[in-house]
């Protein structure tokens, strides 16, 4: 046996046994979710509680074995770090452990996609050339280095567009709460109660501010942490509002009135943006798809008889 073919072998072996420890993991930890819900069925417990419980559980799981390949990737500096942490609260990914699954996972598919593109191209029937393997194992690597991080960017917009899609529905239902003598705490309470089924992701964002307000944290306080974990241009404008509001004397439920009605005059003007775009959207998939077929329609019997008189 030469070097390269033992290269190979040893090679495959380590992604299998990877592989397997990986799959065993998995099913171990889906047994133990089936065992979860049956005793939740069993004795009446909420299913959102249960199923929290087990991501939290698997989390914990998997940051306890990847712990050693998160520090590989692990920024050195705090300030990145503390901003890294910052995305992961905007994309909804709270746990503390949550950063190690990140980065171990960003060291594992860096490191294993290049390997598997190498086997791949070393056990194809035509070998092709070294610098071509390279290369694949190159595109690879960076595929698995940057598709983490794709992946956090696309969960922290999708919850973004969220929180403002529904954010000018809170804001009327809570300048009716301010103008029927509410207080900002039971007005941000009724709202998040109100709003659990339409949008729970907001809801849950207004309750933690309750939380912190009931908690001895005050009022701007809580609020502009509200806007830093929501990382939403339109939530940040209305915390500011709502601290002036306080700081100068203004009606804070006048300021929320106006301030709704800004917000839903730009959600309708994104609507106006997005179907403005469509007809360049379709332009290619008409001209790639359809085209040809209305071409080959149109000018296929002209072809044919052209053919036949020639």
């Amino acid at each position: 046996m030469n070097a390269l073919s033992f290269e190979q072998v040893a090679v495959g072996v380590a992604v299998f046994v990877f592989t397997v420890a990986l799959l065993a993991l998995l099913v171990g930890l889906n047994a133990r979710r089936r065992l979860r819900d049956r005793l939740g069925r069993l004795d009446g417990a909420d299913r959102r509680v249960a199923d929290s419980d087990e991501d939290r559980d698997w989390i914990e799981s998997v940051a306890k074995i990847s712990g050693p390949l998160a520090r590989l990737a692990l920024p050195a500096d705090a300030q990145a770090l503390t901003a890294m942490r910052l995305q992961f609260v905007q994309a909804g990914w709270r746990n503390p452990r949550t950063p190690l699954v990140f980065f171990a996972l960003k060291t594992c598919l860096a490191f294993g996609l290049p390997i598997v593109a190498f086997l791949v191209c070393a056990n194809l029937g035509d070998s092709p050339e070294t610098s071509t393997i390279a290369l694949v194992a190159a595109v690879a690597g960076l595929v698995g280095l940057y598709a983490p991080t794709s992946a956090l960017r696309a969960a922290t917009a999708s919850r973004k567009r969220e929180l403002f899609e529904g954010f000018p529905d809170a804001l009327d239902l809570m300048t009716v709460c301010m103008e029927a003598g509410l207080s900002l705490e039971a007005a941000l309470l009724r709202v998040a109660q109100e709003m659990a089924e339409t949008s729970p992701t907001l809801a849950a964002e207004l309750q933690l501010v309750v939380l912190e307000m009931r908690a001895g944290r005050g009022r701007e306080e809580a609020l502009r942490n509200l806007a830093r974990r929501t990382g939403v241009d339109e939530i940040e404008s209305l915390v500011s509002t709502l601290v002036q509001a306080e700081q100068f004397g203004i009606s804070v439920s006048q300021s929320l009135r106006v301030h709704s009605g800004m917000l839903r005059t730009k959600r309708r003007q994104r609507i106006e943006e997005a179907a403005a775009k469509i007809g360049t959207k379709l332009t290619f998939p008409l001209m790639i798809c359809i085209l040809p077929a209305v071409m080959l329609v149109v000018g296929g019997p002209a072809v044919i008889n052209i053919l036949k008189n020639l």
